[in-house]
């Protein structure tokens, strides 16, 4: 894969994460999570961060990448 494409992939994959102060507040964060144990509501919270580091661990591998070449 080239560098570009590289880097491409990885700002895409960090796009959902980002939000602007101008966003509109979504409930669904809270809806997702009703009904569920504490422990559960942790555990889904803890994978939810887990791919959101793993995206940006990305995006800065991939710029990283791109700066080197």
């Amino acid at each position: 894969m080239d560098k570009v494409q590289e880097l491409y992939d990885a700002a895409f994959a960090v796009l959902p994460y980002l939000r602007a102060s101008t966003d509109p507040f979504e409930l669904s964060s809270l809806s997702k999570h009703h009904g569920l144990s504490a422990g559960d509501r942790l555990r889904a919270d803890a994978e939810e961060a887990d791919r959101r580091d793993a995206a940006i661990l990305r995006l800065r591998e991939a710029l990283a990448n791109f700066g080197a070449g």
